[in-house]
């Protein structure tokens, strides 16, 4: 069985197999593109680092939880925005120009990370 292909797919670990080509036509189905930015509520932001709790519109939860180790728990679950999904450097950018579409749009995404480096979180 070859491996599944989910869409803005980079280096990190996902799903394989059968599970694997279900969750990757899920995404598929559940991702568009779109130019327009996302609207932002964060109602807790860290002082002094990245550490956040954020809504978006279209609907994306994302949460950093600073540790005592210095690393941070993530959780994000929604509709994540990357204006680079479908730019030259994206795997999909065939896909995209193929259909006549700028890059840019919202990729449905559930990730859990129990220890993300400071460096590394991304604030909404």
């Amino acid at each position: 069985m070859m491996a599944p292909r989910y869409p803005n797919q980079g280096t990190d670990k996902r799903a394989g197999g059968v599970l694997g080509h279900v969750l990757a036509w899920l995404q598929w189905r559940l991702s568009f593109p779109s130019t327009a930015r996302p609207r932002v509520w964060a109602p807790w932001r860290e002082r002094e680092g990245p550490g956040h709790a954020a809504v978006l519109w279209p609907p994306f939860l994302s949460l950093a939880i600073p540790k005592k180790d210095g690393s941070y728990a993530t959780f994000r679950i929604g509709w994540r925005h990357d204006s680079n999904w479908g730019d030259e450097h994206s795997p999909d950018h065939t896909y995209f120009t193929s259909r006549g579409w700028p890059p840019g749009g919202y990729l449905f995404d559930i990730i859990v990370k129990g220890r993300m480096p400071r460096d590394r979180v991304v604030v909404p």
